[in-house]
């Protein structure tokens, strides 16, 4: 096949993320007005029937037990409205913020209340701030609006009615993102202190959710073969068969249409300074000496200061509970939810009024008996129990796990309840499969490998949901990857329009 050589400028080249103010102001008018309405619906119980009722004084449920229980000085405890003692129910950072709040408004519920409002809203304006400058770098900024404004009402009551963990973790989630771009974009091995802060933020993640650890890592060893020729080749023939598939239906373009692609895919995503790409030789000898190069300050250091940061919460644990937990202690309990205590492996509301936190039954009465540690090994022996008796039917559990995160939408809530019309679960449904139809897209139309920023987004969703699909799911769990799910939407629909415009 003849090799093609495309040279294009340094500016053109570049593909840093730029935040210019419409898009801040935009993003925020955008989340006023969700706000607003989510408001109304707050003060007005009996308007806009179409909404579930107001949950704004859950904040967080143990998260807020346990603040309540560090401003009074009994530590890190007590996650179910009484005295049950040292826990890690919770992973730490989220708890200890709401503490600090608790002690600044002298224990008032309502500043709690607002402050959880807080980062929801802020959590939300950072996630549509991205996917906003992201669209406007794409030349697609009504389109990036479209998607934001699809897909949060998808979710609205996750992000503006239920006050839980959902706005803390999207803030998470977008630093990391815009982290692993900024660290992505860099063609120099990155400094001492650029490895410190990476690592340092993938333990305030790690802390703030053992899911955004997971997320975190694999981010982490993504950037640090970047370089290594092998990645290139595994993601190549990942691609192949829909590669083909593109060829079948007969999308491939002429040799003039392949340039401009390749010209439209690479103003993203190559690195700056380079002015020369060859699209059919790759440069194994200098990929493997560049990873050897960023291969500890990328790869080794980080890992090291992400374990150095958690490690004093994994110590505490040890010393309190009796038990190396790293970040927290109810994975198991999760499992065996989802495995024994539910019909079909996706947690309902059902399932979760049995819960300890949610009322005073069987659950928390064994809890207070056994102790925490007791209590879980207890339900974890029964989880395993369950599945090595019924392989299959854990199988067929996970399964309906994949098939609610990624293609149709099941709420944890009764819905049908409240809504006798039906359309905002419709609507529901209508956007929860576009970012799974977009990754199609992407993959189909060629532009998964060759852009870096994409790449990034598929590893946060896949991380970000693969262990949900695991062991435990239910919708509130995906709506710290509503940000990620709109990005991936962009891109899906960036890949279609560039397919046209290249002919």
């Amino acid at each position: 096949m003849k090799s093609t050589t495309i040279t294009v400028t340094h500016q053109e080249l570049s593909p840093v993320l730029k935040i210019v103010w419409q898009d801040v102001v935009l993003s925020g008018l955008v989340i006023i007005g969700f706000m607003g309405v989510a408001y109304v619906k707050s003060v007005w119980p009996q308007s806009l029937p179409w909404l579930l009722p107001d949950y704004r004084t859950h904040v967080g449920a143990e998260y807020d037990c346990i603040a309540r229980a560090v401003r009074a000085g009994h530590g890190f405890s007590d996650p179910f409205h009484e005295q049950t003692g040292p826990t890690a129910w919770m992973p730490p950072v989220l708890p200890y913020l709401m503490a600090g709040i608790y002690w600044l408004a002298s224990d008032n519920t309502k500043s709690m209340t607002a402050f959880m409002v807080l980062l929801q809203a802020a959590g939300t304006w950072l996630a549509g701030l991205i996917v906003l400058s992201e669209a406007r770098r794409l030349g697609k900024i009504y389109i990036g609006i479209a998607i934001i404004l699809g897909v949060y009402t998808a979710n609205f009551y996750q992000l503006f009615q239920q006050t839980h963990d959902t706005g803390w973790l999207l803030i998470v989630v977008s630093l990391t993102w815009l982290l692993a771009i900024r660290s992505g974009e860099q063609s120099a091995v990155p400094s001492w202190s650029q490895a410190i802060t990476w690592g340092a933020w993938g333990g305030l993640a790690t802390l703030s959710s053992p899911v955004l650890g997971m997320v975190w890592v694999g981010l982490t060893c993504f950037g640090a073969t970047q370089f290594l020729s092998v990645r290139c080749c595994l993601c190549k023939h990942l691609t192949l068969p829909f590669r083909a598939m593109r060829e079948i239906l007969g999308r491939s373009s002429d040799s003039q249409g392949s340039v401009n692609l390749a010209r439209c895919e690479t103003m993203r995503v190559a690195k700056p300074g380079l002015t020369t790409l060859d699209t059919s030789q790759a440069t194994s000898f200098t990929g493997e000496r560049l990873f050897r190069k960023n291969f500890w300050p990328r790869l080794v250091f980080p890992l090291l200061i992400w374990a150095l940061t958690i490690a004093p919460w994994t110590i505490r644990n040890r010393v309190q509970l009796g038990r190396w937990i790293p970040i927290k202690s109810n994975g198991m309990y999760e499992l065996w939810q989802s495995q024994c205590l539910d019909n079909d492996g996706i947690l309902d509301y059902e399932v979760m009024s049995r819960h300890p936190w949610s009322s005073i039954g069987e659950q928390r009465q064994q809890y207070r008996q056994a102790g925490e540690i007791a209590f879980i090994e207890e339900k974890g022996a029964l989880a395993k129990q369950a599945i090595l008796a019924r392989p299959l039917d854990f199988l067929n559990r996970m399964a309906n796990r994949a098939i609610a995160a990624f293609v149709y939408y099941t709420s944890g809530q009764l819905i049908e309840e409240y809504f006798a019309d039906g359309w905002p679960i419709l609507w529901a449904r209508v956007v929860h499969p576009w970012p799974l139809i977009a990754i199609g897209c992407i993959m189909i139309f060629g532009a998964m490998v060759k852009t870096h920023h994409v790449a990034i987004t598929l590893v946060i969703f896949a991380l970000g949901l693969g262990p949900y699909v695991l062991i435990s799911y239910y919708d509130r769990y995906a709506a710290m990857l509503v940000g990620i799910k709109c990005l991936l939407v962009l891109y899906g629909c960036d890949a279609v329009f560039c397919k046209r415009e290249t002919g």
